[in-house]
């Protein structure tokens, strides 16, 4: 795996991996960042024969038996990347065309040397790293650049299968989410970071192993570590103090039943200002990885975006994680003042303990 610099473009076939997994609606992307970072790397690329640009979208494939079931592919008519397709277009000031393909469906072209392939999801090889769907998307070229950090923890035909066929060079900013995360590896004990959002499960590993000076917890990841709290008795991990339910009423989570710990929405008053010491005084960089709460209402946003305020006005290394931490931020209008916004979420959160990617 090499730098992107240490490719030479022109007048070669190289297939890139996009990460276009982003929010469509009515047929148009409502929030393009993750596309919109890839930008420098496709120019970069400018002066190559063609380019194959690569992605998914969603989970096309229906749920069978456990949580994640079986991937069987699927073709799901809102999860084409015709969206996707147009938004690059525009972003380039190219001529978009769509033409019929067997090959995953159609295929979009973006000028003349610019095509874009159908919905990798489409194709059950990919989630399941068949190695023959993977020879199928190395045959299209000669080089791979991979720009898809946020799903850099997955073995996935399209990530690690086809990173072991062709030539592999990481993207401009897949190389500048890991110069920043390895830093934040190496001053972890400096560091501080709120662990929000929905599953604790999807976190248990950075939570353990990622020894930060202090571990805030918040969203429903609270509720279900205050419900093991045996587990998290070292010091460095901060449990909320209150919490705001579902009526709107605060209360001390050692006064929650179980069934009122499930119906918190938000940390209370008592946590935000306990937290917002804790940021002010220590550390010397800042994470947030999951909101403090359901920031969409608000009713519920107090938590995340009094903290986020507070992480702001110290000046400190601010960090957002990706998905609904940078959605909060961006809620907020607080991004343009956050040091940096990560693509990833759970591959951020991957990063942050291994120092390492399945490409690696």
């Amino acid at each position: 795996m090499k730098f992107l610099k240490e490719l030479e473009p022109a007048g070669k076939k190289i297939l890139v991996r996009l990460d276009l997994d982003v929010p469509v609606e009515n047929g148009k992307v409502v929030d393009g960042f993750r596309i919109d970072v890839a930008i420098p790397t496709l120019k970069f690329l400018a002066t190559a024969k063609k380019l194959y640009l690569i992605g998914h979208a969603g989970r096309p494939q229906p749920i069978v038996g456990n949580w994640r079931g079986k991937p069987n592919g699927k073709v799901v008519e809102e999860l084409r990347l015709k969206p996707q397709a147009q938004y690059l277009a525009q972003a380039l000031g190219l001529e978009f065309q769509e033409k019929p393909d067997e090959f995953l469906g159609p295929h979009y072209y973006l000028g003349e040397n610019i095509e874009i392939l159908e919905n990798l999801r489409f194709d059950s090889g990919e989630e399941t790293n068949d190695s023959q769907f993977a020879q199928k998307l190395a045959n299209f070229a000669e080089a791979f650049v991979f720009e898809a950090f946020a799903v850099s923890h997955r073995k996935h035909a399209s990530i690690y299968a086809l990173s072991k066929l062709l030539p592999t060079y990481i993207g401009l900013r897949c190389q500048k989410e890991m110069e920043v995360l390895s830093k934040l590896r190496k001053e972890s004990k400096e560091t501080i970071i709120l662990v929000g959002g929905a599953k604790v499960e999807d976190k248990s590993e950075i939570i353990q192993n990622y020894q930060a000076q202090k571990v805030l917890f918040g969203g429903k990841t609270a509720s279900q570590v205050w419900q093991n709290k045996e587990k998290y008795k070292e010091e460095r991990f901060v449990l909320p103090i209150d919490g705001v339910l579902e009526n709107g009423v605060v209360k001390n989570y050692a006064d929650l039943s179980v069934e009122e710990l499930n119906l918190i929405r938000d940390i209370g008053p008592q946590t935000i200002e306990n937290y917002s010491e804790i940021i002010k005084t220590l550390g010397k960089n800042i994470i947030f990885a999951g909101p403090m709460g359901q920031y969409e209402k608000k009713e519920f946003s107090r938590g995340t975006k009094e903290l986020m305020e507070v992480a702001i006005k110290t000046q400190k290394n601010t960090v957002v994680l990706g998905g609904d931490s940078a959605a909060a931020a961006e809620a907020f209008n607080s991004a343009s003042k956050i040091s940096y916004i990560s693509v990833g979420g759970g591959a951020s959160l991957n990063f942050l303990v291994t120092g390492e990617t399945v490409l690696n």
